[in-house]
């Protein structure tokens, strides 16, 4: 089977974007969760395009916002999906006895959910890139000091 392949500036776009987007999703995820934090950031289709849109100009970040509205219904089921994952996998870790099984399937759900909202967002991000100045890419995963 011959596998997909892109090339040039294209494909090594797509590939840093990719990249990028990951290591800052599971960073922040990351730190929040060391912090305590509750995951109130990934809550709404909103507070994710918050988190990126304030770091662009005006024209930038309508290049998003229009991204971003585009897959409203894909990010509002993903969305979903997470907290139902997260639910159950606060459920399973609070059960008594623990059911091994259970918080290890609680646990695939839950990544399975976050890689499938990943996906989502990293489609948007991949649509918006197309409109967003060279400055304004290189902003959305500059570090935030946070």
């Amino acid at each position: 089977m011959k596998g997909l392949s892109i090339s040039g500036k294209t494909g090594m776009t797509v590939l840093i974007l990719s990249l990028a987007l990951n290591i800052f999703l599971l960073t922040a995820i990351g730190i929040r969760a060391l912090q305590g934090d509750s995951y109130h950031h990934w809550s709404s289709i909103e507070a994710i395009e918050e988190r990126f849109a304030r770091r662009l100009s005006k024209d930038d970040a309508k290049s998003l916002q229009r991204a971003f509205a585009a897959h409203r219904r894909e990010l509002a089921s993903r969305i979903e999906e997470y907290q139902k994952a997260r639910a159950g996998l606060r459920q399973s870790m609070a059960e008594e006895p623990l059911n091994r099984l259970a918080l290890e399937k609680a646990f695939a759900d839950n990544r399975a959910a976050m890689t499938a909202l990943q996906g989502a967002i990293q489609a948007v991000m991949l649509e918006a890139a197309t409109g967003i100045s060279a400055d304004g890419r290189r902003r959305l995963f500059a570090k935030s000091g946070h």
